[in-house]
């Protein structure tokens, strides 16, 4: 029913309602007025909306963030582990025998 007050469609209010994407605040302010939020917790909301559009990563990690994106290709080092599809079944399992 709200979607239809609302004129958005259902998947859209669906989205925002359980959190599978972060509404404008403008949308959150039309959402409080029709439950009828009022106040302190009212800004609250509207503040919170505001903060969760923010960037999470600390800016230097972008950068790798960004480079990962275009790669063609990503190798990765550890020396400590072997990636299990180079494992043997001995080194895996211990006892050399599948299963």
């Amino acid at each position: 029913m709200t979607d239809r007050q609302l004129e958005w469609s259902t998947s859209t209010l669906f989205r925002i309602e359980t959190g599978r994407s972060r509404p404008q605040p403008g949308n959150v302010r039309t959402l409080l007025e029709l439950y009828g939020v009022t106040g302190a917790e009212r800004g609250g909301l509207i503040q919170l909306t505001r903060e969760a559009r923010q960037p999470v990563l600390p800016n230097p990690y972008e950068v790798y963030i960004s480079l990962e994106a275009g790669a063609a290709s990503i190798r990765n080092f550890e020396p400590v582990i072997v990636p299990g599809l180079l494992q043997t079944w001995r080194r895996a399992g211990g006892s050399g025998r599948p299963g």
